[in-house]
């Protein structure tokens, strides 16, 4: 009905959609203030709407509300849709999907790179190489875009005494070739890589004397930080074989304690918008909730998460992945005395998942465990549980094994490219003309192919450049 008068040509562009299609007590309708009348005039010239339901029945016709001029709904005030219907030239363009493997920052495979105190090493001069050439590496049959890399710093030299100026030194121009390179590094400190007693490991006040001292460099350098692990603890830094932290390979109240104290020390020497990721789930649930926590305690959610807390700072790398039916410890109860049930391995797998939503997660795999390692179109469950707990990287190097067997079973292209985030560019609506001064409003859609969003906050950058010129 246009202008009181009753089927008066029709509505080009409504778009209408109302859902649920069963009978129901409420709906949402879908509707685009875009719709023309078909002689070009559009439907909605301002932001007020009226709404009324006929009930079209043969014996006469009902209305709702019983009012006069309907249900009266005013849209909030939106300038993008403030210049359509005001007659301005809009376009809209569609855009393709990519299927390269491109390095994104922050995501996808990532090379680990060793720097011992008592002999150091500086980081690769190829890195800038691999992002842009791919990098195959030994034992492994695909290649990878790499942007990303793991360095270990072993502290070895200084078990008992500070960090010398010299390697401190050394830190430094890593983090400057890293990002002269054009790389990020995730970044752990370790001491050792002895899994036998006695363990050559410093006290609770050598670590945190050694975060003090780190914290100047990690601070300078976290525009090239893209996680830092917790390290510190045990062998590789992933916190088992210690007898400071463990009491006989598990957890007394005390032991939660301590650990909390140096994770307490890591958040506060990284920058407010930096993550920090922990071995195990039950390493952040006993943190956020005290060395009482069962595995069942609530996992972060969007109310919470990306706010700068400790709790939603801290996210996880399983080094054993998909490796057995609790990634060899990943998802065990390591309170003292108390073992772990099928339903410990259940919670720990749950609320890791519920909370990579919202904090960094990556890993490497480390041992052939069929048929979970393996690809889901081989009857496994590796590419699905990478979108189950939300996986942003992964180490190319290691397992070569368990990752050769994705590109013989044919998913290592699909998780190369869905590793991490994956933004796409779908369509857009921009105006036809402009004059200097004017906003420019346009309207994006974008969404995400890949499995984990991301977890560093970045600037959003709108480029315009001259169709005949590209400037």
């Amino acid at each position: 009905e246009t202008n009181g008068i009753f089927t008066v040509g029709s509505i080009n562009g409504l778009d209408w959609l109302a859902s649920p299609a069963a009978p129901a007590g409420e709906f949402e309708v879908r509707i685009s203030r875009n719709a023309t009348y078909t002689n070009g005039v559009p439907v909605f010239t301002n932001n007020t709407i009226a709404i009324f339901l006929e009930s079209g029945e043969s014996s006469g016709n009902e209305w709702f509300p019983n009012v006069s001029g309907g249900l009266i709904y005013t849209f909030a005030t939106d300038p993008f849709y403030t210049n359509i219907i005001s007659g301005q030239a809009f376009a809209t363009n569609f855009y393709g999907i990519s299927t390269e493997d491109f390095p994104n920052p922050e995501r996808g495979f990532y090379i680990q790179e060793d720097s011992y105190a008592s002999a150091p090493s500086p980081v690769s001069s190829s890195l800038a190489s691999y992002r842009v050439n791919g990098k195959n590496s030994p034992g492994n049959t695909y290649t990878a875009k790499i942007s990303l890399v793991l360095r270990m710093f072993y502290l070895d030299a200084f078990v008992n005494s500070p960090i010398s100026s010299n390697f401190l030194n050394s830190i430094q121009a890593d983090f400057d070739s890293i990002r002269a390179q054009g790389d990020k590094a995730i970044v752990r400190f370790a001491y050792n890589q002895n899994t036998t007693r006695p363990f050559d490991e410093p006290s609770k006040a050598q670590i945190l004397a050694h975060i003090a001292q780190l914290k100047p460099l990690l601070q300078k350098n976290s525009d090239v930080i893209a996680t830092l692990q917790e390290g510190f603890i045990g062998a590789w830094g992933e916190g088992y074989y210690t007898d400071i932290f463990y009491t006989n390979g598990q957890a007394t109240a005390q032991n939660w304690l301590d650990r909390a104290d140096v994770l307490n020390a890591l958040l506060d020497a990284l920058p407010a918008d930096r993550m920090i990721q922990v071995r195990t789930p039950q390493m952040k649930q006993k943190y956020v909730y005290g060395p009482t926590a069962p595995t069942s305690a609530a996992p972060i959610n969007s109310t919470n998460a990306f706010n700068g807390s400790n709790a939603s700072r801290i996210g996880f790398h399983n080094d054993c992945y998909l490796a057995s039916s609790t990634d060899y410890g990943t998802f065990s109860d390591n309170d003292y005395g108390s073992g772990t049930s099928q339903q410990d391995i259940t919670n720990l797998r749950n609320y890791l998942a519920q909370e990579t939503r919202f904090a960094t997660m990556g890993g490497e795999t480390c041992n052939v465990y069929p048929p979970t390692s393996e690809c889901a179109s081989a009857g496994g469950n590796a590419d699905l549980d990478m979108a189950f707990a939300h996986y942003s990287f992964l180490n190319e190097d290691y397992n070569a094994d368990v990752n050769d067997q994705w590109a013989a079973q044919g998913c290592i292209e699909e998780i190369k490219r869905c590793l991490g985030y994956r933004l796409e560019l779908l369509s857009g609506i921009f105006r036809t003309e402009a004059q200097p001064g004017q906003t420019i409003p346009l309207s994006l859609e974008v969404t995400n192919f890949g499995v984990a969003a991301p977890y560093d906050p970045r600037l959003v950058e709108l480029v315009l450049r001259s169709i005949e010129t590209g400037e």
